[in-house]
């Protein structure tokens, strides 16, 4: 028990905790731009868009 000594004292959390370790939140900004969000929708769309596209193409290939 001579290695307690040097460890630094933490105070006791639950052990039986999921999460170890939850980033610090913090404040979410408050307005997004209007082109940054133009932009996230865009490219959701977009990927939206290029898998149907390819879904499409993958189902017509028999042809």
């Amino acid at each position: 028990m001579f290695r307690l000594r040097n460890k630094k004292r933490t105070s006791r959390r639950r052990k039986s905790s999921p999460r170890r370790r939850a980033p610090a939140r913090r404040a979410p900004r408050r307005r997004l731009s209007l082109t940054d969000w133009m932009f996230r929708k865009l490219r959701k769309y977009l990927k939206m868009g290029w898998r149907l596209l390819v879904l499409y193409y993958m189902s017509h290939m028999g042809d």
